[in-house]
């Protein structure tokens, strides 16, 4: 449903405080709804893992009489005559008794579990058990086959109740979905008007807004009659789809969301959350995703980039992955500990991203719900003990050093290396060759010279008291104490009465020590051993220039080619990567403590339940092994695990709502055999004869156009009562979803129709507006926020500065997440404070006065024109009659009150570093200004529709 714009910023935050409602939690289906015959992991699973397996599942250190319920074997089996679970009579099975009892002291979950069963779920068990208990896999860890796509019957819902919904099939997609509408009798909405259907579009390929001629151009396609016309409308929408795809601006969108998975950020996070340059890491993935990089490569690539053979820049930049987790340079941290904590980050992060598990739950004991062991979490953690790094990186937040890196240097920059690396090591090599005997006999001549010195002590001056005062009672200085001369000598008196002074003797045997600089003759009378080594580097170099001006000459050019180089450097961008090391030893550390080393060792490793590849028969298996079994074919996770993850990213919920967890936890997907069918096109391509040569296999964009090119991807999100009554959470996907978009699409999409984005792709994070202070509580060390100038103040958001434990603020109230920890999700709220983001944030402020220039600029010189200008820009349609009327009254307000008060009109429209454009009226641009600030704030705005 549109929404009207109001015309007060009071009425703005009520509107969009009501502008997404979250969905009730919807009441349990009755009894009566039990279903036709249970399913294990649709119907079964979830209850016992929610209320029996953390005292009765896979973990033996926490099992409760000796009973465990996640094996048929072991819940069917006698314990003192009594059996859990008896197949086929759940009257003579404990379990059934226990759940059904009153008795506190017998009834399970036992009350202190704060969780009691429903009598739904207390009725499914019977059922369960009455039909002879059958147990399966996980259906998530069941081997991957495709499934075949339903075929086409009579509905059991006539083709006049499916009304216009009634298209052909255009792909699996359509007849899985289909199929289970006619099983529970739902009907579809209709295609999403051509306008909402282009935006989002671009939104969810780009992350932007269409401009008003992309849209027009779209709808004129969709609009098309005679007989060709769906004909046409199909091949418009399929041209769009590829022009996106082939958008550079769709590797920002994906990047934005790979980069929460990976944890990317600006900053190493904990204590001082010191910058660390690795933005080169960011841009890979944008190249990466705008490549169509095939999944398997990108994988293999950020795990192992460095282990490939003569690795190209760009996989040694990927390797950076391994280097995206916290960092600390706190005083007192101990290395070994956060060794510890940067491998339990990085098994949490691999399993979380590519597996969908919760194996980081295994750091201190065995898995409480999966079949994930201790072992199997440090022999994922023993693939990264190659990793050259450290756990305290001491100092690093002055010297920027955080492990190893690499300078991305251009040709031109390479060439000047190679000549400045030539001429150094030429000068070095000649100065070597002399050195040595130089130092020698600089041995020599410092000797003559110093037995031409006297050393006077401190001892031969006047005693000085603690007061500062000799017996004469003269300060330090030899003067008379007088009011006007109280301050005594940065010298605390008593202290180092014994440190020589260096004086030259006189009368003076030779005319040579006279003529000592102050530095040399101090430097002289020094013990050779004490000297600092810029004392003996000046010394030295003093000496050549009285003895062999030529090497003298040659070590201080070597000194300034390498300052130059250093120099030079300092201006290449430079990134962390990984570098390979011998492996140190990992232990199995027992319940997480990185003190206790009476663990076993072990070697890599994959979880135990899982396809084991042939590791570690010949050699020690590497992280390159680990990428290959990640995406083996016989690993049936990870493809099931990006499917239903990119399925969420385009309709709002997946086909299992848990994006982190498969496991026993998480929630078995609602379209089990279209799950499969989609991950296995992904993982194993397809030979359709519709697809010239077929198609490759990981291929994200293929994945991509089968989702959008569906017709469920085009429904309307606007449905009737029932239809949402039915399924309050939209799981059966009979309509599309609505939600609040991405913190960068919100931003960037301000920025867009504004006029003020930059396009420039790539180059390191930028700071757009915050005001003085904003950085007031960072230390170590202490930093002011310096905003960028120019076009990075409107690069695209995914280049924005991410500083981990201080993010944007406009980003962190839209749900941009920290990236400390892998995120699946971001949360999706709700809050006036957004309002007042879009309302008074600088940037949006900045963004409203530009689109109303825009208005002024392009729009004829009538209030009614202008509004209409307004609302294509804005929203790429025309304004309802209603919204038009409330727009031209708004401004024709605020134009008499600017008017009146043209200073207050100066202040608005003079915020951002844009300069105001030529020649419009300074109460003119601050009116439309205004009610650009509205349309900006609309829900239509900044909801994905």
């Amino acid at each position: 449903m549109r929404r009207s714009c109001v015309p007060t910023l009071f009425a703005v935050a009520l509107a969009s405080l009501g502008c997404f409602v979250p969905a009730l939690e919807a009441a349990e289906p009755s009894v009566a709804s039990l279903p036709a015959k249970i399913d294990f992991n649709r119907d079964i699973a979830p209850i016992l893992s929610s209320n029996c397996f953390y005292c009765h599942g896979p973990d033996p250190k926490h099992r409760e009489g000796d009973l465990r319920l996640d094996l048929r074997a072991a819940a069917t089996a006698d314990h003192d005559g009594h059996r859990a679970i008896v197949a086929g009579k759940p009257a003579e099975s404990e379990l059934i008794r226990r759940v059904k009892s009153t008795d506190a002291d017998v009834v399970m979950p036992p009350p202190d579990s704060n969780k009691k069963l429903t009598p739904r779920e207390v009725k499914l068990l019977e059922q369960w058990i009455a039909e002879g208990a059958e147990y399966r896999s996980h259906w998530a860890y069941t081997p991957l086959t495709k499934p075949r796509a339903p075929t086409p019957a009579k509905s059991a819902v006539s083709e006049s109740d499916w009304g216009s919904a009634a298209e052909s099939l255009s792909s699996p997609i359509d007849a899985f979905l289909r199929d289970r509408w006619e099983r529970e009798k739902l009907k579809p909405v209709d295609e999403a008007d051509p306008i909402t259907l282009c935006r989002r579009l671009y939104f969810d390929l780009t992350g932007l807004p269409p401009t008003p001629e992309e849209v027009a151009k779209f709808v004129a396609a969709c609009e098309a009659q005679g007989k060709d016309a769906a004909a046409t409308r199909e091949r418009a929408y399929r041209e769009l789809v590829d022009k996106l795809l082939a958008s550079q601006r769709y590797g920002e969108r994906m990047a934005a969301w790979w980069l929460d998975l990976v944890r990317y950020a600006d900053t190493v996070g904990y204590h001082g959350d010191q910058n660390v340059t690795i933005w080169p890491f960011r841009d890979y993935v944008i190249e990466a995703f705008n490549k169509n990089m095939p999944f398997d490569r990108f994988t293999r690539e950020q795990l192992a980039g460095d282990l490939l053979p003569e690795p190209t820049r760009a996989q040694r930049v990927a390797s950076g992955y391994n280097r995206l987790g916290m960092m600390t340079a706190e005083g007192g941290a101990q290395d070994k500990e956060y060794l510890a904590k940067y491998a339990a980050d990085r098994v949490r992060n691999v399993s979380s991203v590519w597996l969908g598990a919760t194996l980081g739950c295994a750091e201190c004991h065995d898995h409480k719900f999966d079949p994930l062991t201790a072992r199997d979490f440090y022999g994922m953690a023993a693939f990264f003990a190659d990793l050259k790094e450290q756990g305290f990186y001491g100092g690093s937040h002055a010297s920027g050093k955080w492990g190893p890196n690499i300078l991305l240097t251009t040709p031109e920059q390479e060439a000047r290396l190679k000549q400045l690396a030539g001429e150094i090591t030429q000068l070095q090599k000649e100065v070597d060759a002399k050195q040595p005997e130089a130092k020698k006999k600089q041995a020599e001549w410092e000797k003559k010279l110093t037995a031409e010195l006297t050393i006077k002590k401190k001892s031969d001056e006047p005693k000085i008291d603690d007061a500062g005062k000799d017996k004469a009672g003269k300060d330090k200085l030899g003067k008379e104490k007088s009011a006007g001369n109280e301050k005594l000598s940065q010298e605390k008196p008593g202290k180092d009465k014994e440190k020589p002074v260096i004086e030259v003797a006189k009368p003076v045997a030779q005319p040579q020590v006279a003529k000592l600089p102050a530095d040399i003759v101090k430097a002289l009378g020094e013990e050779a051993g004490k000297r600092t080594p810029q004392t003996q580097e000046r010394l030295f170099a003093y000496y050549l220039e009285q003895t062999d001006p030529k090497l003298g000459e040659q070590l201080k050019l070597l000194k300034q080619r390498q300052t130059e180089r250093t120099t030079f450097e300092a201006t290449i961008p430079s990134t962390l990567v990984t570098e390979a090391v011998a492996p140190r030893t990992m232990r199995i550390l027992a319940r997480g403590n990185w003190m206790d080393e009476s663990g076993p060792t072990v070697e890599p490793s994959v979880p135990s339940f899982l396809p084991q590849p042939q590791l570690g028969k010949a050699r020690r298996a590497t992280r390159a092994d680990l990428a290959a079994w990640i995406t083996a074919g016989d690993n049936p996770l990870p493809a099931r695990v990006f499917v239903n993850r990119l399925w969420a990213m385009y309709f709002g919920i997946g086909l299992s709502k848990r994006l982190d967890d498969f496991g026993a936890q998480g929630e078995p997907p609602v379209h089990p055999e279209l799950l499969d069918w989609l991950a296995t096109e992904f993982r194993d391509g397809s030979n359709s004869p519709s697809q010239a040569g077929g198609q490759k296999k990981w291929d994200v964009k293929h994945l991509v156009r089968l989702i959008v090119g569906s017709k469920a991807y085009r429904r309307s999100s606007v449905a009737d009562r029932t239809l949402i009554e039915r399924d309050p959470y939209n799981r059966l996907y009979a309509r599309q979803g609505r939600f609040r978009m991405p913190a960068e699409s919100v931003r960037d999409g301000a920025l867009a129709v504004s006029g003020l984005l930059s396009t420039t792709i790539g180059g390191r994070s930028v700071r757009p507006y915050q005001p003085a202070g904003y950085y007031a509580q960072l230390n170590f060390p202490k930093r002011e926020y310096e905003e960028d100038t120019g076009e990075n103040l409107w690069r695209r958001s995914v280049y924005t500065h991410w500083q981990r434990t201080f993010l944007h603020p406009a980003m962190t109230a839209f749900d941009a997440p920290s990236r400390e920890e892998c995120t699946c999700e971001r949360v999706r709220s709700n809050t006036p404070l957004q309002a007042l983001v879009m309302l008074n944030d600088p940037e949006f402020v900045e963004a409203a006065r530009a689109l109303a220039e825009r208005v002024l600029r392009e729009a004829s010189s009538t209030s009614d024109e202008r509004a209409a200008s307004l609302y294509r820009i804005a929203l790429q349609r025309a304004p309802q009659a209603d919204e038009r009327k409330l727009i031209v009254e708004l401004v024709d307000k605020h134009r008499a009150e600017y008017k009146a008060d043209v200073a207050a009109a100066k202040v608005l429209v003079d915020v951002g570093a844009r300069p105001v454009a030529v020649g419009l009226d300074p109460a003119e641009l601050a009116a439309w200004t205004g009610a650009a600030r509205i349309v900006l704030n609309l829900h239509e705005f900044i909801n994905r529709d």
